[in-house]
This record gives C-alpha cells, sequence and structure tokens, in this order.
C-alpha cells in the first residue's frame, strides 16, 4: 500500500473515532453513574485512537500533517500517550475541552487533509 493510501485510511479512521466520540461525549452527563462512566471511559478510548493515527500518520508522512500546521499534532500523540501510561490522569475537564475546543478543529483539519490526499 502506498504512503497516500495508509495516510488516507488513517485519516479516515480518526474522523470515525472523532464521530464516535462526540456521539459517546453525550452521555457522560447521564444522571445514571454507570452510564456516564462508561461513556467517559469510551471517550477516553476514542481519543486514544485518534492519537494512535496521528502518531502512525506522523512516522509515515509527516510532510502530510505539516500542510496543518495550526493542529497540535505532537500535543494529540502525546494525549494518546498519557491518557494510556497514565490513564488516571486523565479528568473529565480535560475530556470535556478536548471534545469541545480541540476535536471540532481537528475534524475541519482531517476533512481538508483528506481532500489534499484526493487531489
Amino acid at each position: 500500500m502506498s504512503k497516500n493510501n495508509i495516510s488516507i485510511e488513517l485519516l479516515k479512521n480518526i474522523l470515525v473515532f472523532i464521530q464516535e466520540a462526540k456521539d459517546e461525549y453525550g452521555l457522560t452527563n447521564s444522571s445514571d453513574m454507570f452510564t456516564a462512566n462508561m461513556a467517559f471511559k469510551a471517550v477516553a478510548i476514542d481519543l486514544i485512537q485518534i492519537g494512535e493515527n496521528v502518531n502512525k500518520i506522523f512516522k509515515n508522512d509527516q510532510e502530510l500533517l505539516s500542510t496543518e500546521p495550526d493542529i497540535p499534532w505532537r500535543d494529540i500523540v502525546g494525549m494518546r500517550n498519557m491518557a494510556v501510561h497514565d490513564y488516571d490522569g486523565l479528568n473529565k475537564e480535560e475530556i470535556s475541552s478536548s471534545i469541545k475546543i480541540d476535536i471540532p478543529d481537528l475534524e475541519k483539519a482531517i476533512k481538508r487533509l483528506l481532500n489534499k490526499t484526493k487531489n
């Protein structure tokens, strides 16, 4: 598989995990503690997967990511690393901030990158 095709698949994966995170985030405010905790963990896993896919693109096609310099690619991978290696370090405020502030910009950038790779 070519470098371009690998990047396209990884970008598509990121969009799937972004949508899942946005969908699950709404359940984190459930009055049922079990549901809220499960949703929080599901969103955290989605953020881990986003970071993992960004890391793979970073290793495979750093030039592509450099076309979107306003996205903190290394921070995304860093959050993934923190979530994987220090899961207790995640908190709801950090997750909430990521979903509300960072994810919309990331989603737009991923869509732009997909458009660039198709041309």
